[in-house]
């Protein structure tokens, strides 16, 4: 009997920049927009590495969202495949979108 493996769909995840200025778009606390970012700017979570420059604060409180994503859940109150994350500095926080992207099968060696 031949051991079949179930095809599994591997997921990763991209954080987009969306805001540098909070959720108003405002300057929070007099401070100004945070400096490690710009809107746009993209952080890839695939398979065991991160790719892309990614403060310890955003990262260490976004991995809940992240994990649930690469294992294809979604949380109840997230789009499918897409959850907005802002990041834990109260004076300049920065707006991610997190989305779920499927990743190229890889080849067997």
């Amino acid at each position: 009997m031949k051991e079949t493996k179930s095809p599994h769909t591997a997921y990763k995840v991209v954080a987009t920049v969306k805001s540098v200025h909070g959720l108003k778009g405002e300057e929070t606390g007099g401070k100004g927009p945070c400096q490690y970012y710009r809107p746009g700017d993209q952080i890839v979570f695939d398979k065991s590495e991160i790719k892309g420059t990614i403060c310890y604060g955003a990262v260490a409180s976004m991995m809940y969202k992240i994990c649930a994503l690469r294992l294809g859940f979604d949380y109840p109150w997230h789009k499918k495949g897409l959850a907005d994350h802002l990041c834990p500095d109260p004076q300049r926080p920065v707006v991610f979108e997190l989305r779920r992207v499927e990743e190229e099968p890889t080849k067997p060696a």
